[in-house]
């Protein structure tokens, strides 16, 4: 009898995907924990390539846009660390080496090689930062928590979109340009 009940108890803590963790006066779910800790690492791995970007870049689009990345992301963080304090979830502070590695993947290039480098990679980090988001809106436990992915989606999307538009825009300069490439410094043309 003591073996049934101890094996149940076992495949009840196995099977339950959110294991619910009492954080002080609120509840959080393993999924919310996980959500708090793995945005917080790729919202600071975006705005690590987007400062980067706004660094090295010579194109001034290029800069400015991903100055207004590493903003949004940065303040997304500040709102995401505050409320995972608040539910005694410690998140991240520094990259890990998976996200060190990704970052990395933009030195050694220069010009407008870089731009594009830096553009492709900060669309892939931006991508699995928003699914994380879209998650949570809607397969999130705690209110607070689905409440910041639904308000914070919008903005980010915006910001994605304006990437890949960006992106375009010099692929298309790039291909197109007689002479003067996407690297030459010139902003590009608002369409």
């Amino acid at each position: 009898m003591r073996k049934a009940w101890i094996g149940a108890l076992l495949t009840t803590c196995l099977v339950a995907p959110s294991f619910v963790v009492h954080a002080g006066d609120s509840d959080i779910s393993s999924q919310d924990r996980k959500f708090i800790r793995s945005a917080s690492e790729d919202g600071l791995t975006v705005e690590r390539m987007g400062q980067m970007a706004a660094q090295v870049s010579q194109n001034p689009g290029v800069k400015q846009l991903t100055q207004k990345l590493s903003r949004d992301y940065a303040q997304a963080d500040q709102k995401l660390r505050a409320m995972g304090q608040k539910l005694d979830v410690a998140a991240p502070s520094e990259l890990s080496s998976r996200s060190t590695r990704e970052v990395g993947k933009l030195d050694g290039f220069s010009g407008g090689e870089f731009d594009q480098a830096a553009l492709r990679e900060l669309v892939k980090a931006e991508q699995i930062y928003l699914r994380e988001m879209e998650d949570e809106a809607s397969q999130g436990n705690n209110a607070e928590l689905k409440q910041f992915a639904t308000t914070t989606l919008p903005p980010l999307q915006d910001d994605i979109y304006q990437v890949v538009r960006l992106q375009s825009d010099l692929n298309v300069t790039a291909s197109t340009s007689t002479g003067n490439s996407a690297n030459t410094g010139q902003p590009l043309a608002e369409h």
